[in-house]
């Protein structure tokens, strides 16, 4: 089975909800630190030198534990002059956790990595939607 990677980064986009926190120009850092706290997330060490631009700090990572497919490494990256978010990464990759190649999965498991994709996607068209509403309303 090839490498499944689901990453996506956002900039600025409004969403709601416990597990994605996506105004990212209106919480600080240290929030996002505190979500992670509170969902039981593991702060990763770095293993590579990440290099995004002039500016940019080393990005904090974190490990949430999922049920029924890859854990999901959360990446920030910030600003080192003031700590302001440029990014966060959300990575569900089965190779970062079974160090193997031709990694075979169920159907079962493959049909749980799409039904969390299809959340998402829903979760993003819909907040989408909403913030190109409030774009609108703003001119």
């Amino acid at each position: 089975m090839k490498k499944l990677i689901f990453t996506f980064l956002f900039i600025s986009i409004v969403a709601l909800g416990q597990e994605f926190n996506l105004e990212i120009h209106k919480t600080s850092l240290f929030d996002y630190i505190k979500i992670e706290e509170k969902l039981g997330s593991i702060r990763l060490e770095n293993e590579s030198r990440y290099y995004s631009g002039e500016g940019i700090a080393q990005p904090i990572r974190f490990l949430r534990k999922e049920e029924g497919i890859p854990n999901c490494i959360v990446s920030y990256q910030f600003y080192e002059k003031d700590s302001a978010l440029t990014q966060i990464e959300y990575e569900w990759d089965v190779y970062n956790f079974e160090k193997q190649d031709n990694n075979q999965k169920s159907e079962e498991f493959e049909k749980e990595l799409i039904s969390k994709y299809e959340n998402l996607k829903k979760k993003f068209q819909k907040n989408s939607v909403n913030l190109q509403q409030k774009i609108i309303t703003q001119i």
